[in-house]
């Protein structure tokens, strides 16, 4: 084999290496040490009530909140325990995402590029694009407590 393509094989095990490391942390965080920044988690169900457990912005635990909604729309408590369910996937994605575009921006730094360049080459932008969708749940599940 060429050198060249050696040290691109290399690189490309390199770069396979940090995303397993990112996902990784990413996995340990949020099922092992369950990180939920302004999430919820279901301590009971009940027939027709629901207790959530809100978390502050730094993921420590807040208050416990008891939901019973409508006689007409019982349907809303399997619409949060999915919504609810739904949060540690997303932020195993986000927090996946932000990790490697951290490893990639700290190894491109190291390369002796500029600060703004290196933003731009990690693809950091990717991890705000995956944090979009639990932003979403979160207003879901806060317009259903809120009841509308």
């Amino acid at each position: 084999m060429k050198e060249s393509t050696v040290i691109k094989i290399r690189s490309m095990l390199v770069y396979f290496l940090l995303l397993f490391v990112a996902l990784l942390i990413a996995y340990t965080a949020v099922y092992t040490f369950n990180v939920k920044p302004n999430g919820y988690q279901v301590i009971s169900q009940k027939e027709g009530a629901i207790t959530l457990q809100t978390y502050t912005i730094f993921g420590m635990k807040e208050n416990a909140i008891i939901y019973s909604p409508p006689e007409n729309q019982q349907w809303k408590v399997g619409y949060l325990v999915d919504l609810v369910s739904d949060q540690k996937l997303q932020l195993l994605l986000f927090f996946a995402t932000a990790f490697f575009s951290l490893f990639l921006f700290l190894s491109i730094v190291r390369k002796g590029d500029t600060v703004l360049y290196s933003l731009y080459k990690s693809g950091i932008i990717a991890a705000v694009i995956a944090l979009i969708p639990y932003i979403n749940n979160l207003d879901k599940i806060q317009s259903i407590l809120n009841g509308s």
